[in-house]
Protein backbone atom coordinates (compact mmCIF):
# COMPACT_ATOMS: atom_id res chain seq x y z
CA UNK A 1 0.00 0.00 0.00
CA UNK A 2 1.42 3.06 -0.76
CA UNK A 3 1.69 6.36 1.55
CA UNK A 4 -0.58 8.43 -0.53
CA UNK A 5 -3.37 5.55 -0.18
CA UNK A 6 -2.66 5.06 3.55
CA UNK A 7 -3.69 8.83 3.87
CA UNK A 8 -6.69 8.90 2.31
CA UNK A 9 -7.99 6.06 4.51
CA UNK A 10 -6.78 7.71 7.43
CA UNK A 11 -8.21 11.24 5.98
CA UNK A 12 -11.94 9.17 5.24
CA UNK A 13 -11.76 7.67 8.76
CA UNK A 14 -10.67 10.77 10.39
CA UNK A 15 -13.58 13.10 8.33
CA UNK A 16 -16.20 10.12 10.11
CA UNK A 17 -14.68 10.67 13.58
CA UNK A 18 -14.99 14.19 13.29
CA UNK A 19 -18.64 13.57 11.95
CA UNK A 20 -19.51 11.45 14.86
CA UNK A 21 -17.78 13.91 16.99
CA UNK A 22 -19.21 16.86 16.12
CA UNK A 23 -23.09 14.72 16.30
CA UNK A 24 -21.59 13.63 19.88
CA UNK A 25 -21.03 17.35 20.82
CA UNK A 26 -24.66 18.72 18.93
CA UNK A 27 -26.34 15.78 21.33
CA UNK A 28 -24.38 17.21 24.30
CA UNK A 29 -24.83 20.86 23.86
CA UNK A 30 -29.28 20.45 23.12
CA UNK A 31 -29.43 18.27 26.58
CA UNK A 32 -27.42 21.27 28.41
CA UNK A 33 -29.75 23.33 26.89
CA UNK A 34 -32.48 21.62 28.25
CA UNK A 35 -30.93 21.24 31.68
CA UNK A 36 -30.39 24.99 31.33
CA UNK A 37 -34.08 25.83 30.76
CA UNK A 38 -35.25 23.44 33.76
CA UNK A 39 -32.81 25.19 36.23
CA UNK A 40 -34.21 28.60 35.03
Amino acid sequence: MTANGLFGVWEMRHSRVTEIGRDRLQVALGSLKSCKADVD
